[in-house]
């Protein structure tokens, strides 16, 4: 199931939506950088949000 499914699901259990905002992959490892981990380690997790999101 992609992140976009699982907004939809908990939307549906909360009753309220639950939104899902697609960001790119450069904001997602810039997101992760400004938290403190280093590049290589948010590429690595960018590969699985591929992934998941592509249904894997």
């Amino acid at each position: 199931m992609s992140f976009a499914g699982i907004a939809k699901v908990l939307s549906e259990i909360r009753g309220d939506e639950v939104p899902y905002i697609t960001i790119t992959d450069r904001q997602y490892i810039e997101n992760w950088m400004a938290e403190g981990l280093p590049e290589p380690v948010t590429a690595f997790a960018l590969g699985w949000v591929h992934g998941i999101n592509s249904g894997e």
